[in-house]
């Protein structure tokens, strides 16, 4: 634990359909023709499994759980343990998936594989695990997709037996509707501008019309709406109060993962009972430190002080 972490509480990520992320560099992309890979990582990765290795970086103390592939498990669970990170994963026929993401002058092309099916049996182990690993003041993170076999009444039973067990209950996914959210009454939901327009079924033309929009969540019971706006920076709106945090422009080196890294950001300063001020602008500098690296989420803390003395804060 970092020096100056208190013990407030731990986090567990739950993703239920991780992955494998295979990045590869290329020159200039070319259709119908063969294209030479020039460099390429791989790395044991998913929303929660990239929120919690954020959070190791930060110094928060974080573990994850979640279904994973019975085929090649043993590596992807090594991969995570040679990290430092907790993982504690309930095995599922089949394999987990490969994703990858090219790289190529400046463009950024992502492909997401299916995973393996998940089982009724399976959710009721990895519930049993999440029960054991609770104490007072944890929260529990679920990110990422639905794994196939798994419908929305599995995916919210789930997630309510969590809240039932005393979680904090943070989502990270696009999987459910304005009305299917409120139901749960989370603690935090953290979209993007585009899965705010699903979450609701509508655009929006206006940065007004976006925070009026989490503003409805706040009044039907989620505590706290975290929307990344892109460039536009970090928006943190709650029941009365609405924090704006606006980090300066950096050169993006991959952007896949900056959210992640954006939560883990949030997170770890409510864990340490920080103002929403603070933690909104620490999240937003976490997002921007992050996408200057190659890596699907932020390595170290060396930009972030940085980035910080340059974020612009506004409290509506």
């Amino acid at each position: 634990m970092a020096k100056g972490m208190s013990r407030r509480g731990k986090v567990v990520t739950v993703t239920l359909n991780p992955a494998f992320d295979v990045t590869i560099h290329i020159g200039t992309l070319s259709f119908d023709a063969v294209n030479r890979v020039m460099r390429e990582t791989r790395e044991a990765a998913g929303t929660g499994v990239n929120i919690a290795l954020a959070l190791k970086v930060l110094g928060a103390d974080s573990s994850a759980a979640g279904l994973a592939g019975e085929e090649n498990i043993g590596s992807f669970v090594c991969m995570l343990e040679q990290k430092g990170l907790c993982a504690d994963f309930v095995p599922v026929t089949g394999s987990v998936r490969e994703n990858l993401t090219i790289l190529s002058e400046g463009e950024t092309i992502k492909i997401n594989r299916s995973g393996p099916r998940c089982s009724p049996t399976a959710l009721d182990l990895l519930l049993e695990k999440l029960r054991g690993l609770f104490s007072a003041g944890d929260i529990a993170v679920f990110g990422g997709s639905m794994p196939n076999g798994m419908d929305k009444p599995l995916f919210l039973s789930l997630v309510r037996h969590c809240s039932d067990i005393g979680y904090k209950i943070a989502l990270d996914t696009d999987v459910l509707t304005a009305e299917e959210i409120c139901s749960l009454r989370p603690w935090l939901i953290k979209p993007n501008i585009h899965e705010l327009g699903m979450m609701t079924s509508r655009s929006f033309q206006s940065e007004e019309e976006m925070i009026a929009a989490c503003r409805g969540f706040a009044e039907c019971g989620v505590g706290i709406v975290l929307l990344s706006m892109g460039s536009d920076g970090l928006a943190a709106v709650t029941a009365d109060t609405v924090v704006i945090a606006r980090p300066p422009e950096v050169a993006a080196v991959n952007t896949v993962g900056a959210g992640d890294s954006t939560l883990a950001g949030f997170i770890s300063r409510i864990l340490l009972e920080k103002p929403l001020s603070e933690a909104v602008m620490y999240a937003a500098a976490c997002g921007a430190a992050a996408i200057l690296t190659e890596a699907s989420v932020i390595e170290s803390t060396d930009k972030i002080s940085e980035i910080l003395q340059n974020t612009e804060i506004t409290e509506l």
